[in-house]
Protein backbone atom coordinates (compact mmCIF):
# COMPACT_ATOMS: atom_id res chain seq x y z
CA UNK A 1 0.00 0.00 0.00
CA UNK A 2 1.30 3.55 -0.81
CA UNK A 3 2.36 5.86 1.95
CA UNK A 4 0.55 9.03 1.47
CA UNK A 5 2.08 12.18 2.79
CA UNK A 6 0.54 15.66 2.71
CA UNK A 7 2.41 18.99 1.38
CA UNK A 8 1.58 22.32 -0.18
CA UNK A 9 -2.12 21.15 0.00
CA UNK A 10 -1.26 17.81 -2.66
CA UNK A 11 -1.13 14.03 -2.12
CA UNK A 12 2.50 13.19 -2.99
CA UNK A 13 3.83 9.38 -2.94
CA UNK A 14 6.59 8.80 -0.68
CA UNK A 15 8.81 5.88 -0.46
CA UNK A 16 8.37 5.48 2.87
CA UNK A 17 7.09 2.26 3.06
CA UNK A 18 10.25 0.74 1.07
CA UNK A 19 12.32 2.49 3.30
CA UNK A 20 10.98 1.32 6.61
CA UNK A 21 11.99 -2.32 5.40
CA UNK A 22 15.78 -1.47 5.23
CA UNK A 23 17.33 -3.19 8.48
CA UNK A 24 19.45 0.25 9.53
CA UNK A 25 22.72 -1.30 9.54
CA UNK A 26 22.62 -0.43 6.05
CA UNK A 27 23.53 3.31 6.32
CA UNK A 28 23.32 3.95 2.42
CA UNK A 29 19.81 4.37 1.04
CA UNK A 30 18.73 4.54 -2.26
CA UNK A 31 14.80 5.06 -2.96
CA UNK A 32 12.32 5.75 -5.15
CA UNK A 33 8.95 7.04 -4.30
CA UNK A 34 6.75 5.34 -7.41
CA UNK A 35 8.12 3.00 -9.88
CA UNK A 36 5.05 4.62 -12.49
CA UNK A 37 5.87 8.13 -11.87
CA UNK A 38 10.13 7.37 -12.48
CA UNK A 39 9.30 5.52 -15.57
CA UNK A 40 7.28 8.18 -16.82
CA UNK A 41 9.48 10.80 -15.78
CA UNK A 42 12.70 9.10 -17.72
CA UNK A 43 10.91 8.08 -20.54
CA UNK A 44 9.89 12.06 -20.85
CA UNK A 45 13.72 12.79 -20.31
CA UNK A 46 14.66 10.64 -23.21
CA UNK A 47 12.05 11.85 -25.65
CA UNK A 48 13.34 15.84 -24.31
CA UNK A 49 17.08 14.24 -25.81
CA UNK A 50 15.76 13.05 -28.89
CA UNK A 51 16.75 9.65 -28.19
CA UNK A 52 13.34 7.93 -27.19
CA UNK A 53 14.14 5.46 -30.38
CA UNK A 54 16.65 3.90 -27.95
CA UNK A 55 13.43 2.59 -25.84
CA UNK A 56 12.40 -0.06 -28.47
CA UNK A 57 8.59 0.55 -27.25
CA UNK A 58 9.94 -0.78 -23.65
CA UNK A 59 9.38 1.13 -20.59
CA UNK A 60 12.49 2.28 -19.32
CA UNK A 61 12.75 0.95 -15.93
CA UNK A 62 11.19 -2.26 -17.66
CA UNK A 63 14.82 -2.20 -19.39
CA UNK A 64 16.57 -1.67 -15.78
CA UNK A 65 14.39 -4.58 -14.06
CA UNK A 66 15.09 -6.76 -16.95
CA UNK A 67 19.53 -6.61 -16.67
CA UNK A 68 18.83 -6.49 -12.89
CA UNK A 69 17.33 -9.97 -13.04
CA UNK A 70 13.41 -8.64 -11.66
CA UNK A 71 11.82 -8.23 -14.99
CA UNK A 72 8.32 -9.99 -13.20
CA UNK A 73 6.20 -9.70 -10.70
CA UNK A 74 6.74 -6.05 -9.53
CA UNK A 75 3.89 -3.46 -8.38
CA UNK A 76 4.51 -0.52 -11.06
CA UNK A 77 2.62 1.63 -8.82
CA UNK A 78 4.70 1.18 -5.46
CA UNK A 79 7.60 2.35 -3.59
CA UNK A 80 11.09 0.57 -3.56
CA UNK A 81 13.91 1.21 -1.26
CA UNK A 82 18.14 -0.07 -1.45
CA UNK A 83 20.43 -0.48 1.31
CA UNK A 84 23.89 -0.57 1.11
CA UNK A 85 26.68 -1.30 3.43
CA UNK A 86 30.14 -2.64 2.97
CA UNK A 87 28.89 -6.08 3.96
CA UNK A 88 26.37 -6.35 1.30
CA UNK A 89 23.09 -5.21 0.10
CA UNK A 90 19.48 -5.61 0.65
CA UNK A 91 16.66 -4.04 -1.66
CA UNK A 92 12.44 -3.81 -0.74
CA UNK A 93 10.58 -4.73 -3.63
CA UNK A 94 6.49 -3.55 -4.15
CA UNK A 95 5.04 -6.54 -5.17
CA UNK A 96 1.60 -7.58 -4.53
CA UNK A 97 2.71 -11.24 -4.22
CA UNK A 98 6.04 -11.63 -2.90
CA UNK A 99 6.48 -15.53 -2.87
CA UNK A 100 5.25 -15.70 -6.64
CA UNK A 101 7.80 -12.96 -7.50
CA UNK A 102 10.73 -15.09 -5.99
CA UNK A 103 9.21 -17.84 -7.73
CA UNK A 104 8.74 -16.33 -11.32
CA UNK A 105 12.47 -14.64 -11.07
CA UNK A 106 15.09 -16.65 -9.09
CA UNK A 107 12.84 -20.00 -8.96
CA UNK A 108 12.91 -21.96 -5.74
CA UNK A 109 14.78 -21.61 -2.67
CA UNK A 110 17.58 -24.57 -1.66
CA UNK A 111 18.50 -24.04 2.05
CA UNK A 112 17.00 -20.77 2.31
CA UNK A 113 19.04 -19.14 -0.71
CA UNK A 114 18.01 -18.88 -4.46
CA UNK A 115 20.50 -18.62 -7.57
CA UNK A 116 19.86 -15.11 -9.72
CA UNK A 117 21.20 -13.87 -12.67
CA UNK A 118 21.16 -10.35 -11.70
CA UNK A 119 23.66 -7.38 -13.70
CA UNK A 120 25.01 -10.15 -15.75
CA UNK A 121 26.29 -11.95 -13.20
CA UNK A 122 24.64 -15.31 -11.48
CA UNK A 123 24.83 -15.26 -7.72
CA UNK A 124 23.38 -16.30 -4.72
CA UNK A 125 20.82 -13.79 -2.77
CA UNK A 126 18.31 -14.51 0.30
CA UNK A 127 14.76 -13.18 0.04
CA UNK A 128 11.76 -12.39 2.82
CA UNK A 129 8.26 -11.90 1.84
CA UNK A 130 6.18 -9.00 3.85
CA UNK A 131 2.54 -8.14 2.75
CA UNK A 132 3.33 -5.97 0.03
CA UNK A 133 7.17 -6.17 -0.50
CA UNK A 134 9.54 -8.71 -1.64
CA UNK A 135 12.73 -8.23 0.04
CA UNK A 136 16.20 -10.04 -1.45
CA UNK A 137 19.32 -8.97 -0.42
CA UNK A 138 23.49 -10.58 0.21
CA UNK A 139 22.97 -11.92 3.45
CA UNK A 140 20.41 -13.42 5.95
CA UNK A 141 19.85 -9.97 7.04
CA UNK A 142 16.50 -9.70 5.06
CA UNK A 143 14.63 -11.63 7.67
CA UNK A 144 16.07 -8.88 10.04
CA UNK A 145 13.91 -5.75 11.50
CA UNK A 146 13.66 -2.80 9.37
CA UNK A 147 14.16 0.94 10.82
CA UNK A 148 10.99 1.09 10.76
CA UNK A 149 8.07 3.99 9.91
CA UNK A 150 9.47 6.60 12.43
CA UNK A 151 13.35 6.36 11.56
CA UNK A 152 11.87 6.10 7.72
CA UNK A 153 9.77 9.28 7.65
CA UNK A 154 12.65 11.18 9.71
CA UNK A 155 14.50 10.23 6.66
CA UNK A 156 12.10 11.32 4.44
CA UNK A 157 11.53 14.53 5.87
CA UNK A 158 15.21 15.24 6.32
CA UNK A 159 14.93 15.72 2.32
CA UNK A 160 13.68 19.98 1.59
CA UNK A 161 10.19 19.47 0.44
CA UNK A 162 10.82 21.17 -2.91
CA UNK A 163 12.43 18.24 -3.58
CA UNK A 164 10.68 15.91 -2.31
CA UNK A 165 7.78 16.93 -4.62
CA UNK A 166 9.77 17.06 -7.89
CA UNK A 167 12.35 14.49 -7.09
CA UNK A 168 12.75 10.68 -8.51
CA UNK A 169 15.46 9.09 -7.16
CA UNK A 170 16.29 9.79 -3.07
CA UNK A 171 19.92 8.84 -1.87
CA UNK A 172 21.03 9.26 1.73
CA UNK A 173 24.83 8.38 1.43
CA UNK A 174 28.32 9.95 2.61
CA UNK A 175 29.40 12.39 0.27
CA UNK A 176 32.49 10.68 -0.14
CA UNK A 177 31.07 8.03 -1.94
CA UNK A 178 28.92 10.09 -4.21
CA UNK A 179 31.10 9.87 -7.37
CA UNK A 180 30.86 5.97 -7.26
CA UNK A 181 27.13 6.15 -6.71
CA UNK A 182 26.21 8.21 -9.31
CA UNK A 183 28.69 6.07 -11.41
CA UNK A 184 26.18 2.96 -11.22
CA UNK A 185 23.06 5.80 -12.03
CA UNK A 186 25.09 6.80 -15.57
CA UNK A 187 26.53 9.74 -14.49
CA UNK A 188 30.03 10.78 -14.35
CA UNK A 189 30.18 13.31 -11.25
CA UNK A 190 33.70 14.19 -10.03
CA UNK A 191 33.09 15.75 -6.31
CA UNK A 192 37.32 15.99 -5.93
CA UNK A 193 36.98 19.76 -4.90
CA UNK A 194 35.16 18.52 -2.01
CA UNK A 195 37.86 16.42 -0.89
CA UNK A 196 40.55 19.02 -1.33
CA UNK A 197 38.54 21.78 0.72
CA UNK A 198 37.75 19.75 3.97
CA UNK A 199 41.35 19.19 4.17
CA UNK A 200 41.98 22.95 3.43
CA UNK A 201 39.33 22.78 6.59
CA UNK A 202 36.42 24.53 4.98
CA UNK A 203 34.38 22.41 7.35
CA UNK A 204 32.24 20.32 4.88
CA UNK A 205 32.10 16.64 6.25
CA UNK A 206 32.47 14.10 3.68
CA UNK A 207 32.28 11.47 6.04
CA UNK A 208 28.65 12.07 7.67
CA UNK A 209 25.06 11.34 5.42
CA UNK A 210 24.20 13.48 3.03
CA UNK A 211 21.04 13.56 0.91
CA UNK A 212 21.00 13.67 -2.92
CA UNK A 213 18.13 14.10 -5.33
CA UNK A 214 18.03 13.29 -9.01
CA UNK A 215 14.99 14.54 -11.32
CA UNK A 216 14.50 13.95 -14.80
CA UNK A 217 12.39 16.59 -17.36
CA UNK A 218 11.74 16.65 -21.03
CA UNK A 219 14.79 20.02 -20.41
CA UNK A 220 17.39 18.63 -18.34
CA UNK A 221 18.29 15.76 -15.39
CA UNK A 222 19.55 17.79 -12.34
CA UNK A 223 20.81 16.82 -9.60
CA UNK A 224 20.52 18.32 -5.75
CA UNK A 225 23.42 17.57 -2.79
CA UNK A 226 22.72 18.50 0.32
CA UNK A 227 26.25 17.77 2.18
CA UNK A 228 26.75 18.71 6.09
CA UNK A 229 28.77 21.57 6.54
CA UNK A 230 29.72 23.57 10.08
CA UNK A 231 27.95 27.16 9.75
CA UNK A 232 29.83 30.59 10.48
CA UNK A 233 28.30 34.06 10.80
CA UNK A 234 27.12 35.70 7.55
CA UNK A 235 25.47 38.30 5.94
CA UNK A 236 22.07 38.17 4.39
CA UNK A 237 22.14 36.79 0.68
CA UNK A 238 22.54 39.72 -1.99
CA UNK A 239 20.17 39.86 -5.13
CA UNK A 240 22.81 40.53 -7.50
CA UNK A 241 21.95 39.04 -11.33
CA UNK A 242 24.51 38.90 -14.56
CA UNK A 243 21.86 41.94 -15.48
CA UNK A 244 23.98 44.17 -18.22
CA UNK A 245 26.81 41.12 -19.11
CA UNK A 246 26.27 39.40 -22.19
CA UNK A 247 26.22 37.33 -24.55
CA UNK A 248 23.44 34.83 -23.48
CA UNK A 249 25.15 32.17 -24.86
CA UNK A 250 28.57 31.89 -23.24
CA UNK A 251 30.98 29.78 -23.07
CA UNK A 252 31.66 30.30 -19.17
CA UNK A 253 29.69 32.31 -16.99
CA UNK A 254 29.86 33.20 -13.17
CA UNK A 255 28.33 34.94 -10.33
CA UNK A 256 29.85 35.15 -6.82
CA UNK A 257 28.13 36.60 -3.51
CA UNK A 258 31.99 37.87 -2.81
CA UNK A 259 30.90 38.97 0.55
CA UNK A 260 29.56 35.89 1.95
CA UNK A 261 31.76 33.00 -0.22
CA UNK A 262 34.08 35.57 2.73
CA UNK A 263 32.74 35.08 5.35
CA UNK A 264 31.71 31.47 5.24
CA UNK A 265 35.72 30.87 4.30
CA UNK A 266 35.42 29.29 1.26
CA UNK A 267 37.54 31.75 -0.50
CA UNK A 268 40.42 31.32 2.02
CA UNK A 269 39.87 27.34 1.57
CA UNK A 270 40.12 28.01 -2.21
CA UNK A 271 42.93 29.84 -2.16
CA UNK A 272 44.70 27.09 0.12
CA UNK A 273 43.98 24.71 -2.79
CA UNK A 274 44.55 26.34 -5.43
CA UNK A 275 48.41 27.71 -3.62
CA UNK A 276 47.49 31.18 -3.96
CA UNK A 277 47.29 32.62 -0.86
CA UNK A 278 46.41 36.00 -1.92
CA UNK A 279 43.72 35.21 -3.41
CA UNK A 280 42.53 35.40 0.32
CA UNK A 281 42.84 38.97 0.53
CA UNK A 282 41.56 39.91 -2.79
CA UNK A 283 39.12 42.29 -3.27
CA UNK A 284 37.85 43.23 0.49
CA UNK A 285 34.97 45.57 0.31
CA UNK A 286 33.63 44.00 -3.04
CA UNK A 287 29.78 42.30 -2.02
CA UNK A 288 29.60 40.17 -5.51
CA UNK A 289 31.64 39.50 -8.44
CA UNK A 290 29.93 38.25 -11.81
CA UNK A 291 31.98 37.68 -15.13
CA UNK A 292 30.97 36.10 -18.79
CA UNK A 293 33.02 34.73 -20.98
CA UNK A 294 32.49 35.03 -24.61
CA UNK A 295 33.96 32.60 -27.53
CA UNK A 296 38.01 33.19 -27.13
CA UNK A 297 39.72 34.86 -29.73
CA UNK A 298 41.73 33.21 -32.59
CA UNK A 299 44.68 33.53 -30.63
CA UNK A 300 43.92 34.01 -26.95
CA UNK A 301 43.39 31.77 -24.01
CA UNK A 302 39.78 30.59 -22.92
CA UNK A 303 38.96 33.92 -21.04
CA UNK A 304 40.21 36.32 -23.71
CA UNK A 305 37.02 38.08 -25.27
CA UNK A 306 35.84 38.20 -21.36
CA UNK A 307 33.41 41.21 -19.25
CA UNK A 308 33.71 41.61 -15.55
CA UNK A 309 31.41 43.64 -12.81
CA UNK A 310 32.69 44.19 -9.39
CA UNK A 311 30.15 45.75 -6.94
CA UNK A 312 30.39 47.36 -3.48
CA UNK A 313 28.98 50.33 -1.87
CA UNK A 314 31.89 52.06 -1.44
CA UNK A 315 33.97 50.74 -4.71
CA UNK A 316 37.22 52.86 -4.67
CA UNK A 317 38.92 50.19 -3.21
CA UNK A 318 37.90 47.91 -5.00
CA UNK A 319 38.82 49.74 -7.96
CA UNK A 320 42.32 50.38 -6.88
CA UNK A 321 42.75 46.97 -6.34
CA UNK A 322 42.13 46.07 -9.68
CA UNK A 323 44.16 49.29 -10.58
CA UNK A 324 47.25 47.76 -8.95
CA UNK A 325 46.48 44.68 -11.09
CA UNK A 326 46.15 45.54 -14.28
CA UNK A 327 48.13 49.29 -14.23
CA UNK A 328 45.57 51.30 -16.51
CA UNK A 329 46.54 53.91 -17.97
CA UNK A 330 43.73 56.77 -18.48
CA UNK A 331 42.26 57.73 -21.98
CA UNK A 332 39.62 59.26 -23.32
CA UNK A 333 37.37 58.76 -19.97
CA UNK A 334 38.17 55.08 -19.70
CA UNK A 335 41.62 53.19 -18.21
CA UNK A 336 42.93 50.70 -21.08
CA UNK A 337 45.28 48.26 -19.49
CA UNK A 338 47.52 45.53 -21.43
CA UNK A 339 49.58 42.54 -20.14
CA UNK A 340 52.09 40.13 -21.60
CA UNK A 341 52.35 36.68 -20.36
CA UNK A 342 54.94 34.01 -21.12
CA UNK A 343 53.87 31.45 -23.75
CA UNK A 344 53.04 27.63 -22.14
CA UNK A 345 52.13 29.44 -18.70
CA UNK A 346 49.35 28.94 -16.82
CA UNK A 347 48.07 32.62 -17.35
CA UNK A 348 48.62 32.35 -21.27
CA UNK A 349 46.28 29.69 -21.20
CA UNK A 350 43.47 31.57 -19.68
CA UNK A 351 43.77 35.23 -21.22
CA UNK A 352 46.62 34.42 -23.94
CA UNK A 353 50.16 35.70 -24.50
CA UNK A 354 48.82 39.25 -24.70
CA UNK A 355 45.67 41.02 -23.39
CA UNK A 356 44.09 44.16 -23.45
CA UNK A 357 41.47 45.96 -22.29
CA UNK A 358 39.62 48.83 -20.61
CA UNK A 359 38.22 49.57 -16.80
CA UNK A 360 35.76 51.78 -16.14
CA UNK A 361 34.82 52.69 -12.52
CA UNK A 362 31.11 54.31 -11.49
CA UNK A 363 28.69 54.12 -8.86
CA UNK A 364 28.97 51.20 -6.97
CA UNK A 365 30.32 49.26 -10.20
CA UNK A 366 33.56 48.45 -11.46
CA UNK A 367 33.39 47.07 -14.88
CA UNK A 368 36.24 45.32 -16.99
CA UNK A 369 36.34 44.38 -20.54
CA UNK A 370 38.71 41.93 -22.23
CA UNK A 371 39.81 41.21 -25.89
CA UNK A 372 36.84 42.44 -28.27
CA UNK A 373 34.35 42.46 -25.24
CA UNK A 374 36.61 45.69 -24.37
CA UNK A 375 34.27 47.68 -26.80
CA UNK A 376 31.11 47.08 -25.54
CA UNK A 377 31.17 46.82 -21.30
CA UNK A 378 27.75 46.28 -21.61
CA UNK A 379 25.78 43.45 -23.56
CA UNK A 380 22.81 44.40 -25.06
CA UNK A 381 22.51 40.68 -25.41
CA UNK A 382 22.71 39.75 -21.93
CA UNK A 383 23.02 36.49 -20.36
CA UNK A 384 19.55 36.34 -18.55
CA UNK A 385 17.64 37.59 -22.28
CA UNK A 386 17.21 34.69 -23.81
CA UNK A 387 15.70 32.55 -20.63
CA UNK A 388 17.82 29.82 -20.46
CA UNK A 389 19.17 31.12 -17.28
CA UNK A 390 15.94 31.48 -15.29
CA UNK A 391 15.03 28.15 -16.37
CA UNK A 392 17.57 26.62 -15.29
CA UNK A 393 17.16 27.98 -12.01
CA UNK A 394 14.05 26.10 -11.37
CA UNK A 395 16.26 23.95 -10.52
CA UNK A 396 18.88 24.74 -7.97
CA UNK A 397 18.51 26.27 -4.57
CA UNK A 398 16.63 29.67 -4.05
CA UNK A 399 20.39 30.87 -2.33
CA UNK A 400 23.24 31.09 -4.97
CA UNK A 401 26.49 31.98 -3.19
CA UNK A 402 27.98 30.81 -6.16
CA UNK A 403 26.22 29.70 -9.68
CA UNK A 404 28.16 28.75 -13.05
CA UNK A 405 27.33 28.07 -16.29
CA UNK A 406 29.37 26.06 -18.64
CA UNK A 407 29.94 25.34 -22.17
CA UNK A 408 29.93 21.26 -22.25
CA UNK A 409 33.56 21.89 -24.56
CA UNK A 410 34.91 23.32 -21.24
CA UNK A 411 33.24 19.60 -19.63
CA UNK A 412 34.33 17.18 -22.11
CA UNK A 413 36.30 15.06 -19.65
CA UNK A 414 33.91 15.48 -16.83
CA UNK A 415 30.69 14.87 -18.75
CA UNK A 416 32.15 11.03 -19.53
CA UNK A 417 32.47 12.05 -23.49
CA UNK A 418 34.47 9.96 -25.50
CA UNK A 419 37.81 11.80 -27.49
CA UNK A 420 36.19 12.06 -30.88
CA UNK A 421 32.83 13.23 -30.10
CA UNK A 422 30.90 15.66 -31.71
CA UNK A 423 29.63 18.94 -29.88
CA UNK A 424 27.53 21.07 -32.10
CA UNK A 425 28.25 24.64 -31.37
CA UNK A 426 24.93 26.89 -29.68
CA UNK A 427 23.85 24.27 -27.05
CA UNK A 428 22.47 25.29 -23.95
CA UNK A 429 25.45 25.05 -20.77
CA UNK A 430 25.09 23.24 -18.10
CA UNK A 431 24.69 25.10 -15.27
CA UNK A 432 25.97 24.39 -11.35
CA UNK A 433 24.88 26.39 -8.00
CA UNK A 434 25.69 26.43 -4.62
CA UNK A 435 24.06 28.27 -1.78
CA UNK A 436 24.88 28.08 2.05
CA UNK A 437 22.00 27.18 4.47
CA UNK A 438 22.18 27.02 8.34
CA UNK A 439 19.86 24.62 9.45
CA UNK A 440 20.35 25.31 13.10
CA UNK A 441 22.39 26.66 15.52
CA UNK A 442 25.97 24.36 14.70
CA UNK A 443 24.26 23.01 11.81
CA UNK A 444 24.59 23.37 8.03
CA UNK A 445 23.86 22.18 4.34
CA UNK A 446 26.16 23.15 1.52
CA UNK A 447 23.14 23.09 -1.18
CA UNK A 448 24.72 21.81 -4.59
CA UNK A 449 22.75 21.86 -7.88
CA UNK A 450 24.09 19.92 -11.11
CA UNK A 451 21.89 20.93 -13.91
CA UNK A 452 22.63 18.92 -17.69
CA UNK A 453 20.32 19.98 -20.22
CA UNK A 454 18.55 17.72 -22.66
CA UNK A 455 21.05 18.35 -25.25
CA UNK A 456 24.53 17.74 -22.60
CA UNK A 457 22.48 14.88 -20.79
CA UNK A 458 21.78 13.30 -25.27
CA UNK A 459 26.28 13.55 -25.43
CA UNK A 460 26.41 11.87 -22.27
CA UNK A 461 23.91 9.04 -22.93
CA UNK A 462 25.60 8.58 -26.18
CA UNK A 463 29.13 8.73 -24.63
CA UNK A 464 28.15 5.65 -21.86
CA UNK A 465 26.33 3.76 -24.64
CA UNK A 466 29.05 3.74 -26.98
CA UNK A 467 31.94 3.07 -23.86
CA UNK A 468 29.37 -0.18 -23.22
CA UNK A 469 29.72 -1.25 -26.54
CA UNK A 470 33.51 -0.79 -26.59
CA UNK A 471 33.78 -2.73 -23.43
CA UNK A 472 31.60 -5.47 -24.79
CA UNK A 473 33.51 -6.41 -27.91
Amino acid sequence: MLNFMLLSGCWLTSPIDAVAMVPKSYSTVVAIANLMSTDDRIEESMRGMDRGDLLLGVDPTDMIRAFAGIPAGLDDDGNLALGLADQGWFAALPTPDPEGMFDMNFGSAVDGQRTAMMFGSSMNIHTAARDTFGLIGSDTSVADHGRGTAAATAWWESFPEDLRQRGEIFITAPAAQASSMFGLLGLDIDLGLLVQLQEAGFGVDLNAPANFVVDFDALAVSIRMHVPWQPRAMSAPTSSNFEDLGPSQPILAARMDWTRLRESGLVWALATVMEQPMLAFAFPEATSFAMVADRPTAEGGMMSNTRLRFEAPNISGTANQMRSILTPTPTNGMERFSMDFPEGSEFSSIFGTKSSGVMQEASGVVRVGMGAASDRLIHPDSLESAGIVDTMREWMPKTRDLEMYMDATLLSEGLGLVSDQDIPEGMPPVGVAVGMQATGSETGALDIAIVFPAPVAALMLDAAMASQGGSGS
